[in-house]
């Protein structure tokens, strides 16, 4: 097995990386250093450097199985074929595109070009390379729009009601007709709110925690009942090497989460029991984010054997304490 990770100096990237090198697998990444079409400041662009001098020097001192590490635009064609000559990947997991919500809202043509036409670009690539197995796609819970059962499961209805949940639906049904057409193994996972030490993608964790540590106030939608399926990211990365192992897939789609709903209003309250009192302030949840919860996750335990160990309690404490240690 030989694994390309686009996206792979990214948050979960950079971890899934590492994750399979050190458990003896070829794994090269590929990042166009690209922060969802937002400034990209001088503290992101260090730690993406050390990810990237930490993979390069692992491999070399023999600590891992090794693999390649490029920074390349993956929309330019002849720079996308160096990569995969270079590679030689069997298995791919396509993480780049953008995953921010409000950014796909305000600029839905980023959407469009970063999610639905580099996933177009980078399979219409693949089909020139021999020996690919299996591509493994990164999708949300977005895509299921209002969640019309609780918790979700991978049948129920897809109704996105906004351009970022649009666009990962398109990036899915592209993959599935795309591994049809060429007899390859394709498959998404859906997630949601993924957290974890290290994010700079200024998800809702995140967040929290910047304005608790500059003493801004935590903004809670709905009054802070806004119910989330908190994901920690070592538990996803474990599910995605799930997804990676021999064998058939039994589905096309799974639910990666931590399969448990939490409010905002649960999450500021473990914030404070850490770093003290925090303000809050409370509004509404604005009218186009659908109404969520917990993914029914029990497929990917049946089928995959994955099995999240990290609840919101231990993995804010980890983010905490390794925030609390930089600060």
């Amino acid at each position: 097995m030989r694994v390309l990770i686009t996206g792979g100096l990214g948050f979960i990237g950079w971890r899934l990386a590492r994750h399979l090198r050190r458990s003896g697998v070829f794994a090269s990444v590929v990042d166009s250093v690209w922060n969802n079409g937002l400034p990209i400041g001088e503290a992101v662009r260090a730690e993406v450097a050390r990810r990237q001098r930490r993979l390069e020097g692992l491999a070399a001192s023999g600590m891992d199985a090794g693999g390649i590490v490029q920074i390349a635009d993956l929309l330019d064609p002849d720079r996308l074929d160096d990569v995969l000559a270079e590679a030689r990947p069997t298995h791919v997991v396509h993480l780049a595109g953008l995953s921010r919500v409000d950014v796909a809202r305000q600029h839905p043509e980023r959407a469009l070009e970063a999610n639905i036409a580099l996933t177009r670009r980078l399979l219409v690539a693949l089909e020139r390379r021999e020996g690919i197995r299996r591509v493994v796609l990164a999708s949300s819970s977005m895509v299921y729009g209002h969640f019309e059962t609780l918790p979700c499961p991978e049948s129920a209805p897809c109704r996105p009601v906004e351009p970022y949940g649009a666009s990962k639906l398109a990036c899915e049904d592209l993959l599935a007709a795309w591994g049809r057409q060429h007899g390859v193994e394709t498959v998404s996972f859906r997630t949601s709110s993924v957290y974890g030490s290290g994010d700079f993608n200024g998800r809702v964790v995140e967040r929290f925690v910047e304005s608790a540590l500059a003493h801004r106030p935590l903004v809670l939608n709905e009054n802070g009942q806004e119910r989330l399926d908190f994901t920690f990211v070592d538990d996803l990365v474990d599910g995605i090497g799930l997804l990676l192992r021999d064998g058939p897939l039994s589905s096309d789609v799974f639910n990666l989460t931590r399969g448990e709903a939490r409010t905002l209003k649960e999450l500021a309250g473990i914030i404070q029991e850490h770093l003290g009192p925090v303000s809050i302030e409370l509004r509404p949840v604005p009218s186009d984010r659908p109404r969520r919860g917990a993914l029914d996750i029990s497929k990917a335990r049946e089928c995959l054997g994955f099995s999240p160990a990290v609840s919101l309690e231990e993995g804010m404490r980890r983010v905490l304490a390794d925030r609390v240690s930089r600060a």
